[in-house]
């Protein structure tokens, strides 16, 4: 159960990462532009510490968001990549496949036969 949980978390994880990202990125561009402003090297450098502090917050930031999925893609990877690990192991699972082509083909060998006859008592 604590893998459902999680997955459905996953949409949170991602809005509390864009919500760091967005202001994140404001105060960056805010710093870069007073730190070609300002004229005091002092106070140009603890900008400039401050601008890298913030370009590494918003880099992790960014990192993390490409790797963590959203809860639609968490729920496809946990539910389809467990069905296909199910069908990988299931000896029954492997002809299903086989079986469906053999009765899908003879339903349509079924229906053409009926569409034939009735082709056939109609010209009569």
């Amino acid at each position: 159960m604590s893998e459902i949980y999680w997955a459905t978390r996953m949409d949170g994880i991602n809005t509390f990462l864009i919500s760091f990202i967005i202001p994140g990125g404001l105060l960056f561009l805010c710093f870069f532009i007073l730190s070609l402003i300002l004229d005091n090297s002092e106070k140009r450098e603890r900008l400039g510490n401050a601008l890298i502090s913030v370009g590494y917050a918003i880099s992790i930031a960014g990192v993390m968001l490409v790797f963590i999925p959203t809860t639609k893609e968490m729920l496809l990877i946990y539910g389809v990549g467990g069905t296909i690990d199910y069908i990988k192991s299931n000896d029954t699972a492997k002809e299903l496949p086989d079986k469906a082509v053999k009765a899908l083909d003879k339903y349509l060998d079924e229906i053409s036969k009926d569409k034939e006859d009735e082709k056939d008592n109609v010209q009569r």
